[in-house]
């Protein structure tokens, strides 16, 4: 495999309840460790954090991380 998604940052109004979602309906755990107000759920391949939304900033996905198996392979390729 070239490259993988390994994480997810989604800003959410209703961080904690998305949380919830994670968890019931993919099986994800919550990841221990300080959060500064965000959640993190991963099922040991794909970690998901949750922000909750602050004033003046959207919904949605903040950002996402990936894993590529070479890197100067992939910088050639973009």
């Amino acid at each position: 495999m070239f490259a993988k998604i390994n994480h997810v940052a989604i800003m959410s109004s209703n961080f904690t309840l998305q949380s919830q979602f994670y968890e019931i309906l993919f099986g994800m755990k919550r990841a221990d460790g300080p959060s500064q107000g965000a959640i993190t759920v991963g099922d040991g391949y794909v970690g998901v954090t949750l922000i909750p939304r602050r004033a003046g900033r959207r919904a949605g996905i903040d950002h996402f991380g990936i894993e590529v198996e070479d890197f100067d392979a992939t910088c050639a390729k973009l």
